[in-house]
């Protein structure tokens, strides 16, 4: 368990310094005419020792990339795959294999920053929202449990308002059977646990709503992000594909597929090939606005590197849109709750204190 732990810190050390060495590895490449060239295997060992001697858990990871690269004889690519994103690898790997790996590293800090925005975007679009369900269900169960059955026990049903009954008795209901708290939990699990590997005509459904759409955006950046520098690597657009299907999750796999398929059938109608569900109406239009002027791989080019502000500007608006509806709803519930507590209690009280003084009390509900 502790040795887990250590490798898990390690690879976010690595992550966070990732750039870092990339950078370093693309100077040593733009200057190999003018010093010694340094092996991969010997940078990696050299930074294993530097983080070594400085007692740092990163460490652990530069000796897990120089042991595959020097023992098992493994790329580059490979050696890194354990430690950073399935895309990096894909970019790196077409990088090699075209003798172009300086210009795929200046590809993959592109589109690493690109990803961090992105990511950072739908961590602030869904934080809010998540936060408030969670108010939301902390409040129904302490009112369920300590606040509306003494109250209704004080003030028959009969003289609450129609409109505020439906959440005082889901909230003691809920109280009543507290570990269904469980099951919101578990949706959120399933959600996660499902993203990359959900296909079929239902999840393209379900993709066009807040929170799937978000995602679906990131996942559609991030193919014109990898497809641009692959074909910038040498490699057509159905190598491409078939490289980045080979590495990808089911549900890339899946909409890679489509797009292959559709790629013989539509030949170099680039929005029918890419009209898979994957891109949003308005990554498409820009898409297709690329392709007006440009050949087909060319458009793709372009889409992952020159445009590519454009589409985390799609993302960020999808993200927008998403965050902006879920607080709606949050905070419709949350209103509807205040007016409960505020309006619904102070008339029911005011229509039991009525009922008494005209000589008509009950304590029946």
């Amino acid at each position: 368990m502790l040795n887990w732990i250590r490798m898990k810190w390690a690879r976010s050390q690595f992550n966070a310094v990732r750039e870092d060495l990339y950078q370093a590895m693309i100077r040593d490449l733009d200057d190999a005419g003018t010093r010694v060239v340094v092996t991969d295997s010997a940078r990696f060992g050299a930074w294993e020792a530097r983080a070594a001697e400085r007692g740092e858990l990163v460490a652990l990871a530069h000796g897990g990339v120089r042991r595959r690269l020097e023992f098992e004889g493994r790329p580059l690519s490979d050696a890194l795959q354990p430690l950073v994103p399935v895309e990096e690898v894909l970019m790196i790997d077409g990088g090699l294999a075209a003798g172009r790996l300086s210009e795929a590293l200046k590809s993959v800090i592109g589109a690493k920053q690109a990803n961090e925005a992105i990511n950072s975007m739908l961590r602030e679009a869904m934080a809010q929202p998540a936060v408030g369900a969670g108010s939301i269900f902390g409040l129904s169960l302490l009112y369920g449990m300590m606040v509306w059955p003494p109250l209704v026990d004080a003030f028959p049903t009969k003289y609450w308002d129609a409109w505020a009954l439906p959440l005082v008795q889901s909230q003691i209901w809920f109280a009543e059977y507290w570990p269904l708290a469980f099951v919101p939990m578990a949706l959120v699990w399933l959600y996660w646990k499902t993203l990359p590997t959900w296909t079929g005509v239902t999840r393209k459904a379900f993709d066009r709503l807040p929170p799937w759409n978000t995602v679906r955006d990131r996942n559609a950046a991030s193919l014109l992000t990898v497809l641009a520098s692959l074909i910038h690597s040498g490699a057509t657009v159905d190598a491409a594909f078939e490289r980045i299907q080979s590495r990808s999750t089911p549900y890339m796999q899946w909409h890679i597929a489509a797009m292959r398929r559709r790629l013989v059938a539509s030949g170099d109608d680039v929005v029918k090939a890419l009209d898979t569900g994957l891109f949003s109406r308005a990554i498409l239009d820009q898409i297709a606005d690329a392709a007006s002027s440009r050949a087909f791989d060319e458009t793709l080019k372009h889409m992952g590197t020159v445009a590519l502000a454009d589409v985390v500007k799609s993302v960020k608006r999808t993200a927008a849109w998403a965050n902006g509806l879920l607080i709606g709803i949050v905070g419709a519930v949350f209103l509807y709750m205040t007016a409960v507590q505020v309006i619904a209690v102070d008339d029911a009280g005011s229509r039991y204190t009525d009922s008494f003084n005209a000589g008509n009390f009950t304590s029946k509900k």
